[in-house]
């Protein structure tokens, strides 16, 4: 499976639209409580597996502009997401 983020993402959809799925506005629907994952071609991806997937997308793209100074990434909360009125948090 190739996995993309982004413009290159956008790409992969729009070449082969009946082979790809897309997840768009991601940010909305992970500011729900009730969001736990989605599924993707008959399997299940959990939240933590949909982010680390965009995670390990975003550092090859920045290539060693990035790498060489990263030393963790920090992602949880408290965060708010526009039309959302509540605070979550994620721990990998």
């Amino acid at each position: 499976m190739n996995i993309e983020s982004g413009s290159q993402a956008i790409q992969q959809f729009i070449d082969d639209r009946w082979e790809t799925r897309f997840l768009q506005s991601i940010k909305t629907f992970i500011a729900s409580p009730r969001f736990t994952g989605t599924p993707i071609f008959s399997r299940q991806y959990e939240f933590e597996g949909l982010m680390e997937s965009f995670f390990i997308c975003a550092l090859n793209y920045a290539g060693t502009q990035l790498r060489p100074n990263l030393k963790h990434v920090v992602v949880g909360g408290p965060v708010t997401f526009a039309g959302h009125q509540l605070s979550i948090t994620h721990k990998f």
